[in-house]
């Protein structure tokens, strides 16, 4: 017996000496199993109706980190749209609008400073004054000579209401501002007319009931003016509530119809369900919708109904391709479970989850030198009111380039009232004598000012272009609607 027992510890050690075959997820998740069954049975502190599994839980869940990777592991073991959101972050992840708080200023770098690119409508920025080309010297006091941009935008941005002094180098001189921030961004949805007969609309973001009310008033704008052909805008936008996205499509069919369908899981069983408009919208000649990579979701079931029925084109680039809808359970401390529980199933086209929708006119955008970097130097000589030829033509193309005149007005090859307004609010601008004459002086200030966008691009919008060239082509045929005295809109028969 002796001998037997230590033939079989030399076997033992033997084994657990020689290498671990590693072990799959499977398998380790049966180990978990049986070692569990074995504390139940065998455990001095155990009993059948303990949970071992529970208790490793709740002993692990301790630590707010391994609480986090057990719930990404959970979830995100189904779909790549199931996710856990951890605590304090779901506001971050799913914002209702692309607003922020800040004094509006769009920046890139250049030789260790953040030169200005863009200033936004509406900002403090803009109010004082500060302008594209000036260079970011200091915030509140601390030198942004060779920081990050998202070092530089920290300390711009802050509480709405608050102020911070900005310090920037224009030309020769230094100039310092005190700008209040506030809340600049894009809405959820904008609009505009576009020019006779044709009207604009942009969707960011299907959320926030306000917006969708400035859509019903959009809509009424656009009837009144007798618009026969809607650029609908839906690019970058990542989708949002699907309710407000099935009201936007109500409101432009003009026709009852089955315009989308849903398959969900009811009590454990697969149900589908489809959505019908109510024939309120205007008989538009066509709806162009632009969309691109970034246009998903939501803005997908817009565009996808409105194509397969007929009523729209589609001009851009392929979509994202999200063809499923997800609960979000969200908990106190602003964290969320975000489950996967609706497929959308649009009117012909297949299954498009991860494949995305093919534009009718695929289109896609490019960059330029900025305008100002392209134009020519102004010669340094006097020029004033009545001057003409190939020298106002360069002075006309730089004040237009630096926003100081209007587009159309850069090929004059005349020294107009208008050149001398542009040339005054840039003097004024660039603290230079203010005067109606450009002299050599004023001359070297604008050539530094174009200067300052050398290396800069602008995106060329051939998308829009070819939705505008679109547009013009259906706006051209007869209106399929009236509107009477008090906007009351009747569909004309076919």
């Amino acid at each position: 017996m002796k001998k037997l027992l230590s033939a079989l510890l030399v076997c033992l050690l033997l084994a657990s000496a020689l290498p671990a075959a590693a072990l799959s997820a499977d398998e380790r998740y049966e180990r978990m199993e049986a070692v569990a069954e074995f504390i139940k049975l065998y455990g001095m502190d155990s009993s059948k109706e303990d949970d071992p599994v529970m208790r490793a839980l709740l002993s692990l869940f301790e630590d707010e980190e391994a609480y986090n990777a057990f719930m990404s592991a959970m979830l995100g073991s189904y779909d790549s749209h199931t996710m856990f959101i951890p605590a304090g972050a779901y506001d971050d992840a799913f914002p209702t609008t692309l607003s922020y708080v800040g004094v509006g200023i769009t920046m890139q770098l250049e030789d260790g400073y953040a030169r200005v690119a863009e200033v936004a409508e509406g900002g403090s920025a803009q109010a004082a004054g500060i302008r594209p080309g000036d260079l970011l010297v200091a915030a509140d006091g601390v030198s942004l000579a060779g920081k990050e941009l998202a070092d530089i935008s920290s300390l711009l941005r802050g509480e709405e209401g608050t102020t911070v002094s900005v310090t920037v180098r224009r030309g020769d001189a230094e100039l310092r501002f005190t700008l209040t921030r506030m809340q600049l961004g894009t809405p959820n949805f904008s609009s505009r007319l576009i020019e006779d007969g044709i009207f604009y609309m942009k969707w960011a973001r299907f959320a926030e009931n306000a917006s969708y009310i400035q859509f019903v008033f959009a809509l009424q704008e656009m009837t009144r003016n007798n618009c026969r052909a809607l650029i609908l805008d839906l690019r970058g936008n990542p989708g949002g509530d699907l309710n407000m996205a099935y009201n936007v499509i109500n409101r432009l069919l003009p026709e009852s119809t089955v315009f989308f369908g849903t398959c969900a899981k009811q009590n454990g069983q697969r149900v589908y369900q489809s959505v019908t408009s109510d024939g309120i919208g205007p008989a538009l000649n066509k709806i162009i919708i632009l969309s691109d990579g970034d246009s998903a979701s939501a803005s997908e079931v817009v565009q996808v109904s409105l194509c397969d029925l007929g009523y729209a084109v589609s001009v851009g680039e392929q979509t994202y391709g999200k063809a499923r809808g997800q609960f979000h359970i969200t908990f106190d401390d602003n964290s969320a479970a975000i489950l996967t529980s609706v497929e959308l199933i649009a009117p012909s086209t297949p299954d498009y989850e991860g494949v995305g929708l093919t534009p009718t006119y695929e289109v896609h955008n490019t960059t330029a030198p900025h305008p100002a970097a392209a134009c020519r130097p102004v010669p340094e000589r006097a020029m004033t009111i009545g001057a003409l030829g190939e020298d106002v033509l360069r002075l006309n193309r730089a004040l237009s380039a630096l926003g100081y005149l209007g587009g159309a007005r850069a090929s004059d090859s005349a020294f107009t009232l208008n050149t001398l307004a542009a040339l005054l609010a840039f003097q004024q601008d660039y603290q230079l004598p203010v005067s109606p004459f450009m002299d050599a002086a004023c001359a070297r200030a604008l050539n530094t000012a174009l200067a300052g966008y050398a290396g800069q691009t602008v995106t060329v919008d051939a998308q829009f272009d070819k939705a505008l060239e679109l547009a013009r082509s259906y706006a051209s045929q007869p209106q399929q609607y009236a509107v009477d005295e008090l906007g009351n809109v009747t569909n004309l028969p076919k």
